[in-house]
């Protein structure tokens, strides 16, 4: 919203005391809405000159056509309302929802690339054999981490020796991210969906320009729940030799089943 300030006048030059100013739409006999005055309040359409002559008043970003009326003289010109500052504040809005999305399609895509879901390092070590180089493996309790949540990259040994394991993410760095982007269960393995509210899904870092996940807020290793109501909070996660259980909500549990392979 710019400010404008124009003085009516008479083909001679002189004052035009009390004459109107109707702002329409550019290129159409629709009246503008949304003027305000000097002190921001609500103005209305037209605006009559003061005792000078000074027309003055604030439109929102836009085009119009300014219609100026007095006794003996009626002309129209066409105005532009530019404010700056709100011109780069859209735009900086516009690149930062643009980094947003591609961050969390990055997300995504990586989330989306877990190969399987094992319960220790001892399984995700033995399960490394059955996947191609740059699979992720998720490990509900990784003992050699103080029993927590982890995922790790599977690496084709240069030496020909066999396949290893890369540690990508663990829960324990400070930086939080929050996407838009659901994580659901599906037959033991994670599928992506678009989330209408963004929520915390975890903590992120960025360690040799590779975007790692870490498991944080929202991400527990609990004790099985006893019922579909049991206490439990969004993300928490509890697993039994049958079943693979997830709170998809505060108190809300769902599961699925488990089976050999």
């Amino acid at each position: 919203m710019e400010l404008k300030n124009y003085f009516a006048q008479n083909a001679a030059g002189d004052l035009l005391p009390g004459a109107v100013a109707t702002l329409y739409l550019a290129g159409t006999t629709t009246l503008a809405s949304g003027l305000k005055n000097t002190a921001g309040a609500a103005l209305g359409n037209p605006v009559t000159a003061d005792a000078d002559g000074l027309i003055q008043f604030a439109a929102p970003n836009g085009a119009y056509d300014m219609k100026v009326t007095a006794p003996g003289r009626s002309y129209t010109v066409r105005i532009q309302c530019n404010d700056v500052g709100e011109s780069v504040a859209a735009a900086e809005a516009s690149a930062l929802a643009a980094l947003t999305s591609r961050r969390a399609a990055e997300t995504a895509a990586d989330v989306a690339a877990v190969g399987q879901i094992v319960d220790s390092y001892t399984q995700a070590h033995g399960a490394a054999w059955g996947h191609p180089d740059g699979s992720i493996l998720r490990v509900l309790a990784d003992e050699t981490h103080g029993n927590r949540s982890s995922w790790y990259r599977t690496r084709t040994a240069a030496s020909g020796t066999g396949p290893t394991l890369s540690l990508d993410f663990i829960g324990d760095t400070p930086t939080l991210l929050t996407e838009t982007l659901s994580l659901d269960f599906i037959a033991g393995r994670y599928s992506v969906d678009t989330d209408p509210s963004p929520r915390v899904i975890g903590k992120y870092t960025v360690v040799r320009e590779t975007l790692e996940y870490v498991a944080g807020e929202g991400t527990r290793l609990v004790a099985v729940p006893a019922k579909a109501g049991a206490a439990g909070s969004l993300g928490d996660v509890a697993v039994d030799p049958a079943f693979l259980y997830v709170a998809v909500a505060a108190n809300t549990w769902r599961r699925v089943p488990l089976s050999e392979f």
